[in-house]
């Protein structure tokens, strides 16, 4: 903007203090510029509705209000043009409350001079022409992100219906097929959840991206909810040498409140994963309650984790890498997933490992605790 000739509107009704203003700004060489004048707010209102200029000085004391209303009613630093607060005395917060308001910079008038003006101006000008360009990089982006949480949701929706498809067909096959089909069958079969389970995880990843998750408050009983995640596992490590197991803290209560659905989501990926990298040993959910944080702790005696790849693994994006299919194929999809779970729930997940030894994810909540058992529940 400081390449062209710019259009400055100065709002002032002191004859004497616009002359001065005005031989200062005339002095300006390395600007082209054409002064505008007003001498109340309404005035400056009326103009402003009528033509946008690039920068206005507005004196604070006026007949009908002050700078700062004017800069307030503008915008402050959502206007289309930057302000600068021309004030007749030294006010020990003024300065502070106009910067607070939306102002670029203030002048005083008492201590005017050719370079101050030209420096005020000048950086009014430039901080607002930077602030703008950020802005509508930052537009653009947001725009480009939209546009690929859409691409991805659409593709995510139009790939769940075969792959469930698929699935049911190899059900189907496995009921009826000869051992030396069954290897096959069940290899495609496992091919197909994998890819179903990725394409759940974009999706989910998509909500999140666009905000849209949200939170259910509903009752739940931790030890039914634990055998409810490890049965899923079952399978997983039928060919392994894997003890699966969980232990409860034996003081902590059994009934709490919470997003039951997304809790068992975040343990069913922190179990998977434990799982996929442990041959023998044990995976382990070890729970506990304190100071009104509900904790699992997904403990493993697999081949662990080197702390460069730690440090990066709970990211909030996914993680790609090109040498390890480590966690979802190496996207760290569901990881990620996870994280933005436990934010949403103003938790954490974090994580300790060590090489050939094995890793201990943490995942932690603050929880209610239910001390009345739901009444259709029957205990034993």
């Amino acid at each position: 903007m400081i390449n062209q000739k710019i259009k400055i509107l100065v709002v002032e009704d002191d004859d004497i203090d616009f002359r001065i203003l005005s031989r200062h700004l005339l002095s300006i060489k390395s600007l082209e510029k054409q002064i505008d004048r007003c001498t109340s707010l309404s005035e400056a209102y009326e103009y402003c509705a009528k033509t946008q200029p690039d920068i206005a000085i507005i004196d604070h004391g006026l007949s009908d209000g002050t700078g700062i209303d004017f800069i307030t009613k503008m915008g402050g630093r959502s206007a289309s043009f930057p302000c600068v607060l021309l004030t007749g005395h030294t006010a020990q917060d003024l300065d502070l409350v106009a910067l607070r308001e939306g102002a670029y910079d203030y002048l005083e008038k008492t201590s005017l001079t050719l370079s101050l003006v030209e420096k005020t101006i000048f950086y009014a000008i430039r901080t607002f022409d930077s602030a703008q360009e950020l802005k509508a990089s930052k537009l653009e982006s947001e725009r480009h992100a939209a546009l690929n949480m859409r691409f991805l949701s659409f593709v995510g929706h139009e790939m769940r219906t075969p792959l469930r498809s698929i699935i049911s067909v190899q059900d189907i096959l496995l009921q009826s097929c000869d051992d030396d089909q069954r290897t096959p069958i069940t290899q495609t079969k496992n091919a197909a959840q994998h890819m179903l389970e990725f394409v759940r995880n974009v999706s989910e990843f998509v909500r999140f991206g666009q905000k849209q998750a949200v939170l259910k408050n509903e009752v739940f009983d931790v030890t039914e909810l634990l055998t409810d995640v490890l049965s899923l596992h079952l399978g997983l490590v039928e060919h392994k040498s894997i003890d699966l197991k969980f232990t409860l803290d034996d003081e902590m209560p059994h009934y709490y409140r919470g997003d039951k659905l997304r809790i068992r989501q975040v343990l069913v990926n922190l179990i998977s994963n434990a799982i996929r990298h442990t041959e023998d040993g044990v995976v382990e959910v070890i729970t506990t309650a304190k100071n009104g944080l509900l904790q699992f702790s997904v403990k493993d005696s697999g081949c662990g984790i080197s702390p460069q790849k730690l440090q990066y693994l709970l990211g909030s994006k996914p993680i790609v890498s090109s040498t390890s299919n480590r966690f979802d194929g190496g996207l760290g999809l569901g990881l990620a997933i996870c994280k933005n779970i436990a934010s949403l729930m103003s938790g954490q997940i974090t994580a300790t490992s060590k090489e050939d030894v094995g890793s201990t994810f943490t995942f932690s909540f603050p929880a209610e605790v239910q001390k009345i058992e739901p009444q259709n529940r029957q205990v034993s």
